[in-house]
């Protein structure tokens, strides 16, 4: 139980006791502020990390890898999009859904206006003849199943 002095609040206030606080959001009045030694008004201790930083971290941190044959030393992001990339032109389609969005937002632009109808239409020509085949080995493939 807490002791009650009998002073309010207000009281000091009117003595101009304490009026060079400002009191608003975030900075409540200094007697509803947390007593030194109260556990729950620590906070998070020094040197804690916050998970921003954690992630930028774990995803920056430097890894061996080689590039074109060559040994190199890059982060762990640039390393897993070296692999997007590659499983990319190998055909994977999980790969190919996801490096298709990365692509059209962060690839390079060529023309400010967006590609031509043409490159668009042959595009989706390839695309549609790719998937097409796709379906077709898929098939092939679960017909050998059933023995």
């Amino acid at each position: 139980m807490s002791k009650h002095t009998g002073k309010k609040p207000e009281d000091s206030f009117e003595k101009g006791e304490g009026t060079d606080y400002e009191v608003g959001y975030g900075k409540p009045p200094k007697h509803g502020q947390f007593k030194p030694g109260n556990k729950h008004g620590k906070g998070r201790k020094k040197g804690s990390k916050g998970i921003k930083t954690i992630v930028n971290e774990a995803f920056g941190m430097q890894v061996k890898g080689s590039l074109g044959g060559k040994p190199t030393k890059l982060s762990k992001t640039e390393a897993g999009m070296h692999q997007l990339a590659t499983r990319f032109s190998q055909g994977d389609p999980k790969a190919t859904d996801k490096a298709i969005p990365l692509l059209e937002r962060y690839g390079p632009q060529d023309d400010p206006d967006g590609p031509s109808v043409e490159r668009i239409e042959a595009n989706l020509n390839a695309m549609e003849a790719y998937f097409a085949l796709r379906r077709q080995v898929d098939s092939f493939e679960g017909e050998g199943d059933d023995d």
